[in-house]
């Protein structure tokens, strides 16, 4: 899981690049310099976000399957030698299609989370600090105002969340 996030953190550094690199060129572009290298760089980055999706996509599936054949097996294995009344009353077809879904779900929400997680960190200090790099005090402006934004929504969830209660 560690290398998937790995690469999911380098998907996000090329997205960063490809932001500044395509500021860089709307920039030339509205002067008279050669743009031809930013150009290729664009499109190497670009080409390169492309084969780290897919590689991302196909090692995500991959380790989500393992990590859902091994809990699978663990809790086959546990069931059978388990002696509780509902195994008796349960077919064992429903038995193992709920086992199935219940881990696919909760593998996929493992795998996924702990990614997403890691790299919208990753992603938002990336983020300050490009935006640092452009304009310090719009940078610092953003890190105040982000949490205080934070905290007001989740304030404001929670008023919503008892007024949809009553109702």
């Amino acid at each position: 899981i560690l290398g998937l996030i790995l690469l999911k953190c380098i998907m996000v550094a090329i997205g960063i690049a490809m932001a500044a690199v395509n500021k860089y060129i709307v920039d030339l572009a509205s002067s008279s310099l050669n743009m031809t290298g930013n150009i290729i760089l664009a499109v190497f980055l670009t080409a390169l976000s492309l084969i780290g999706g897919i590689l991302l996509g196909v090692w995500s599936v991959k380790l989500t399957e393992q990590y859902s054949y091994h809990i699978r097996n663990q809790m086959y294995q546990h069931i059978l030698r388990s002696t509780w009344k509902a195994r008796v009353t349960q077919h064992s077809e429903e038995m193992l299609s709920r086992l199935t879904s219940d881990v696919n779900m909760v593998t996929s929400g493992i795998v996924n989370v702990s990614i997403a997680i890691v790299s919208t960190i990753v992603q938002l200090i990336m983020a300050f600090f490009l935006l640092w790099h452009y304009d310090w005090t719009l940078a610092l402006f953003a890190l105040i105002t982000g949490p205080v934004a934070a905290i007001v929504s989740i304030y404001f969830g929670r008023k919503l969340k008892k007024v949809q209660k009553n109702l």
